[in-house]
């Protein structure tokens, strides 16, 4: 990743601005993710995750980006804004473009602030060990290799391991933080150039979408991927590189249409998704039991839901899911802000549940 992007002023008044805010946001947010050359990877349900858009507005809002746009100031790919160039590879177009211009005021500023560290830089003959510090650091930043990796990070990432793919797919969580567990973190992230958090992100992804990872298929003996299996240099290779996803399987003549294979494998998503979003609010009674006695009621219900949900077409399910869902959250918030006796930081519908969802540490269901 680029670690920061500008955003041109041009933004404001270009066409992007007659679209839908869920459609402005995902574009913000692949912006974000683009590295210098306007390139990205990224799967719909991860953009979804990182966006906190529902999956429907991130499918929407990609194929808006990618259609092409009679209004946009610049004619190239025929104002297309997003190109999917391999499956989960996107690049920008016009990227490289804004990401160039510079303001000629800054541009002024930028070069006065070059010429003044280049005398300080002559005026002194003593060059400090901090100095070759600071260089490496940004050296290394710049190449995207992570140097600062710690014993937090890696809590946090095998944390994200137990609750978001052991946890809801029935694989054996990761307990202990060992060091050679954190080497094992670092050298990954380093040869993906990936932050811990997008690296974890990107392995359960694929877990969840595979029933190879979630020990559904295979030999006798196999039972599924554990953290330390993923971790081996090789197998997160095959992993990132979507080797275990689970494919679409085609009719051969004589069988049942294309679009009734579809449908079948779109329903059977559809209870996959909701068994696993079932077990993610079983975790979440387990806490409540201890921690909020008075959410098992709410959570009760939102099973309920879950379990109404399966027997339903899948758009119908999806939406029954997603409204008991937010019923949850928004209670929720509510109850934080009245034990607290303060305001929850975001106050905006997206914002609460979002923090709610930070606080209890609770996928998105759906």
């Amino acid at each position: 990743m680029a670690g920061f992007v500008k955003i041109h002023d041009l933004i404001l008044g270009s066409s992007i601005m007659d679209e839908d805010v869920e459609t402005r946001f995902l574009w913000i947010v692949v912006l974000a993710l683009a590295d210098r050359n306007g390139n990205f990877r990224a799967t719909p349900k991860s953009l979804a995750r990182i966006s906190n858009l529902r999956p429907m507005a991130v499918a929407n809002g990609l194929e808006i980006l990618q259609n092409p746009d009679p209004s946009s100031s610049t004619p190239d790919e025929e104002g297309r804004r997003l190109i999917q160039v391999e499956p989960n590879e996107w690049h920008i177009v016009n990227y490289k473009k804004y990401r160039a211009m510079r303001d000629p005021d800054k541009e002024r500023e930028d070069a006065a602030e070059r010429k003044r560290r280049s005398r300080a830089k002559k005026a002194s003959q003593d060059v400090t060990e901090n100095h070759y510090i600071a260089e490496a650091e940004a050296e290394a930043e710049a190449e995207n290799i992570q140097v600062g990796i710690s014993m937090d990070d890696l809590e946090l990432v095998m944390k994200a391991w137990n609750n978001r793919a052991a946890g809801p797919c029935g694989l054996p969580e990761g307990k202990n933080k060992t060091r050679k567990r954190l080497q094992a973190l670092r050298a990954r992230c380093k040869e993906h150039k990936l932050e811990p958090t997008e690296l974890i992100d990107a392995i359960v992804d694929r877990v969840t979408n595979s029933k190879f990872l979630r020990g559904e298929s295979g030999r006798d003996s196999w039972v599924g991927a554990t953290f330390d299996w993923c971790m081996r240099p090789t197998n997160l290779v095959k992993i990132l590189e979507g080797n275990y996803t689970d494919k679409k399987k085609w009719p051969s003549a004589g069988q049942a249409t294309a679009t009734q294979q579809e449908t079948e494998e779109l329903k059977q998503d559809h209870k996959k998704c909701c068994e696993i979003a079932r077990k993610a609010v079983v975790l979440q009674m387990g806490k409540a039991a201890v921690e909020c006695p008075e959410a098992m009621e709410k959570l009760i219900a939102l099973e309920k839901a879950i379990d109404e949900a399966i027997e339903m077409p899948p758009g119908d399910g999806y939406r029954r899911v997603v409204e008991a869902e937010e019923f949850f959250l928004d209670w929720m918030a509510d109850e934080l802000e009245e034990k607290s006796g303060a305001p929850l930081p975001a106050q905006s519908a997206t914002g609460r549940r979002y923090y709610v969802r930070k606080h209890l540490d609770m996928p998105v269901l759906y």
